[in-house]
């Protein structure tokens, strides 16, 4: 499924690694080792029915989101230094 979403655009991934609470649960360092994690993919832990936590991730996928946008305004403004300059 990641592989399949990778093909249609590189953008921030989180999964979330829900039912934290109950005894058993790996943790999300875990699951991202078992799923040989890409470098935009976090996987943060969650338990759904407690509103923070799911706020939480809500959140974290908003600043990787305002990451990637500022990264790519930054690549934009050297692209047209770069042209500017003939290089």
């Amino acid at each position: 499924m990641m592989a399949n979403s990778r093909a249609y655009a590189l953008l921030p991934t989180v999964i979330v690694a829900n039912k934290q609470d109950l005894t058993g649960a790996r943790a999300p360092e875990q699951l991202g080792a078992a799923l040989g994690m890409e470098s935009m993919t976090s996987v943060q832990p969650c338990v759904a029915t407690d509103a923070e936590s799911a706020q939480n991730v809500l959140l974290h996928l908003l600043y990787s989101v305002d990451s990637e946008i500022t990264r790519f305004a930054a690549l934009i403004v050297e692209i047209e230094r770069l042209v500017a300059h003939g290089e």
